[in-house]
């Protein structure tokens, strides 16, 4: 079994054992994404493996936040005037950014008939697992929540 089809079992075990979508991110693009304290930072653009769902309302913000955030993701808020007066959608993605450490991590492997080596550790040190969308209690708002408003501008 090649990288690239361990990459794909991963994905779709995940995906199964996790009951959300699964997308990959190279770990060096999520670094420029994330500000190093975990603050939540702006992008200026969707990252390309969650691009798909923007094509259905106008994207208003992305923000990401990693590594010392104990809980690392992407909100993408999009306007959709359908849902007046709650014209914001934020969906949350979140990010698995060490493989190994996370909960189903064996569940995971099992299903995914992956063997437990160097390369697979080499896949987990070099990518991010991007889970989801989800909906989190404050899905549809009327007004941007301040960690959107005031988050910074990534490098």
């Amino acid at each position: 079994m090649d990288r690239y089809q361990k990459i794909e079992r991963i994905k779709f075990s995940a995906g199964r054992v996790l009951g959300k979508s699964v997308a990959v991110l190279d770990r060096a693009d999520w670094h420029r994404f994330i500000l190093p304290g975990g603050e939540p930072a702006k992008l200026a653009e969707v990252p390309s493996p969650i691009i798909g769902v923007t094509r259905t309302a106008l994207t208003v913000a992305v923000i990401a936040y990693g590594y010392s955030n104990p809980k690392p993701g992407i909100d993408l808020v999009r306007y959709d005037p359908i849902d007046a007066p709650h014209i914001y959608n934020i969906d949350h993605y979140t990010v698995i950014q060490t493989l190994c450490l996370h909960s189903q991590y064996r569940n995971i492997l099992s299903i995914a008939k992956v063997p437990e080596d160097d390369e697979l550790h080499d896949i987990s040190r070099r990518h991010v697992f991007i889970i989801g969308p989800e909906k989190p209690d404050h899905h549809w708002v009327e007004e941007l929540p301040g960690y959107i408003k005031n988050a910074k501008a990534n490098r």
